[in-house]
């Protein structure tokens, strides 16, 4: 629990550092990039601790290399 509230904090404090720059820039499609990575990866590392299976990425990877090669 205490690692979930963690990683929110972490997330909340890169979003109040780089949000106000990327704001100012008028740079509001790199601010969006970010916020997406930010929740997916705040998402996976939820699943992760919630113990959730989570596919092997290397197993995504096979299935579009079997497509690309058939």
């Amino acid at each position: 629990m205490y690692a979930l509230l963690t990683g929110c904090l972490w997330l909340a404090a890169a979003a109040a550092m780089d949000g106000r720059e990327l704001l100012r820039a008028d740079r509001r499609k790199e601010l969006v990039l970010a916020a997406a990575i930010g929740l997916a990866g705040l998402l996976l590392f939820t699943a992760h601790n919630l113990h959730v299976p989570l596919p092997s990425p290397l197993d995504v990877m096979d299935l579009f290399r079997k497509e690309v090669t058939e």
